[in-house]
């Protein structure tokens, strides 16, 4: 099974991609002036991403002389919503969760850490794969609440935030 991806363009509606479907369009970086060449098909044109980056998934991409907001929800963004969690509250968010069944592979913070929205928190594998949970929210931790080698259930506390 191929990864999912859901794209929000704003004022344009939302588009469900798979990993497959993604890679069938090519993709031609241009070092100079940052200009991405995309053949899909017979479909080709030029973007080039304004600004934007991979922790917070949102970019905005210049297509001929229009700029697109798009927001990207990866498959772990999709599972977390579908759990009923929201991706739009962060700034609420107390602790965090593990969003699945998995072994923690390591910690990256501490109890007293400051770290900032988008910030690898821990490694959790799960299903064969190594998921970086981030950071929903800029903040400091308050404890954290397991361990490297620790193996953890869907909903386990992994760490919680000083209010």
């Amino acid at each position: 099974m191929s990864n999912q991806y859901r794209l929000t363009v704003a004022g344009y509606g939302t588009f469900e991609l798979n990993e497959a479907a993604a890679g069938a369009a090519e993709v031609i970086e241009e070092a100079a002036g940052g200009k991405l060449h995309v053949l899909d098909g017979e479909q080709r044109f030029q973007a080039r991403i304004q600004s934007g980056g991979f922790p917070q998934k949102h970019y905005e991409v210049l297509v001929g002389n229009t700029t697109y907001e798009v927001q990207i929800a990866d498959a772990l963004d999709l599972q977390i919503e579908a759990m009923g969690y929201s991706l739009n509250s962060a700034s609420s968010v107390s602790q965090i969760e593990a969003p699945m069944p998995g072994l923690i592979l390591s910690l990256e913070v501490e109890a007293g850490d400051t770290v900032e929205e988008g910030q690898t928190l821990l490694v959790l594998e799960a299903m064969k794969m190594e998921n970086a949970i981030r950071s929903p929210r800029d903040g400091k931790i308050k404890a954290v609440a397991v361990s490297a080698g620790m193996a953890v259930d869907k909903k386990a506390l992994l760490l919680e935030f000083e209010d």
